[in-house]
């Protein structure tokens, strides 16, 4: 039986190959050896998101981790993925600003909602506990408020919850103390392509511009009675 899923992949790689790759040849070259991205952008695994093309940005832009709920769990509470790539992001690459981005409709927000339909991920449920901060701070939710509203809310409040996390690392707070790094809390509607910023001043998202503040830097702190 042929693997269509594998053969669409390869089909797709060709193109690449042959209409992007070849075209961009020196650049690719360059990044061979090296890579200096100025952006951590810290965002779902969720296949609809797509960094790169929302962005349009080029290959080496972006430092990109993606993970469930796009969680940071807090210093030394484990040892995994999202704390290794926020440590070598810091480290080797010195990354300016790092971004956290929820979005619409996403499957971690709709399992701290109704977390019963967990029992048969173990796994995904013990991760989400690094999120229940931002469900707390909603509860309760009015019944007559549509289920993508609930998301769309926790999903905004979870990007600015890890940012708490992310304060709590000594590189972060070492950067942040030298105004060496921003924090950005960030939303993506899936349906409209509109992104909002987490804006410090007024404790709202506001729509994505050129001037958008970060969420938090030595001077810009977010605390939770700012959110309430």
């Amino acid at each position: 039986m042929k693997n269509s899923v594998i053969k669409k992949l390869a089909a797709g790689w060709q193109q690449y190959q042959s209409e992007h790759h070849s075209r961009h040849e020196g650049r690719y070259a360059s990044l061979a050896e090296k890579q200096d991205p100025k952006v951590l952008f810290i965002t779902c695994a969720d296949s609809r998101i797509e960094p790169a093309v929302m962005f349009q940005s080029e290959p080496g832009d972006l430092f990109v981790a993606r993970n469930p709920g796009n969680i940071v769990p807090p210093y030394g509470a484990v040892l995994g993925g999202a704390s290794a790539s926020l440590e070598y992001a810091l480290t080797v690459l010195s990354v300016s600003d790092i971004i956290v981005c929820g979005h619409s409709n996403c499957g971690a927000m709709k399992g701290l909602l109704y977390p019963q339909g967990l029992k048969q991920m173990p796994l995904v449920s013990n991760w989400l506990k690094f999120a229940s901060a931002a469900h707390m701070m909603h509860q309760p939710f009015r019944r007559s408020t549509p289920l993508a509203q609930r998301i769309a809310c926790l999903a905004q409040e979870n990007a600015v919850v890890q940012l708490d996390h992310l304060k709590t690392y000594p590189a972060v707070a070492s950067k942040l103390a030298r105004l060496q790094v921003r924090l950005h809390a960030w939303h993506y509607d899936i349906r409209t392509g509109g992104i909002t910023c987490f804006d410090p001043e007024s404790g709202a998202f506001r729509p994505l511009a050129t001037d958008t503040p970060p969420a938090y830097s030595r001077r810009s702190q977010v605390g939770r009675t700012e959110r309430r």
